[in-house]
């Protein structure tokens, strides 16, 4: 295997495997839906992704940073099936995210591919993965530049800012 596609995973994802399979197992032992509390949508997977928030998107700012238009794009595409893939700036990436509210997002089990950039650009990334993990909350907003999507922590500080992007 290219060692440059080997995927690494970021934070607790032996942990946070193990608690998915004891929560798909609790459910399949005849749980009843109108008896679990509002935290069991989350341990479910949240409901699918559609509508306008689904699909790819253009990160443009992280903690009020401009991504450089010089410098290779941050993109995020939240799919349908719970998974979200996209680049970080020099590597790839993957993770789960659940919907376990409205406006609530929840990103997990984090991985990269393993490729070497420029230090700065490195920076850029682990700051953006970083970042990805702390959001809770999302909105969105028609501006003058067109919409966006709006990650945030679960005070309400904006985290990231993403334009829909292009295929």
């Amino acid at each position: 295997m290219d060692p440059k596609r080997r995927w690494s995973t970021l934070g607790s994802g032996v942990v946070l495997t193990l608690a998915l399979v004891v929560a798909l197992a609790a459910g399949a032992c005849g749980s009843n839906p109108a008896e679990e509390g509002a935290g069991s949508a989350a341990r479910r997977g949240g409901r699918p992704v559609s509508g306008p928030i689904a699909g790819l998107w253009d990160v443009k700012t992280v903690l009020g940073r401009e991504v450089p238009a010089d410098q290779p794009p941050i993109t995020l595409d939240l799919q349908p099936d719970g998974h979200a893939v996209g680049h970080a700036g020099v590597n790839t990436y993957r993770a789960l995210y659940t919907l376990p509210g409205p406006s609530s997002i929840r990103f997990l089990n984090v991985s990269t591919t393993k490729r070497a950039g420029p230090s700065q650009a490195m920076r850029r990334e682990r700051h953006y993965l970083d970042t990805l993990l702390v959001v809770r909350n999302f909105r969105q907003e028609d501006t003058a530049a067109g919409r966006r999507l709006i990650l945030l922590d679960p005070r309400g500080t904006v985290l990231i800012e993403a334009a829909p992007g292009k295929k």
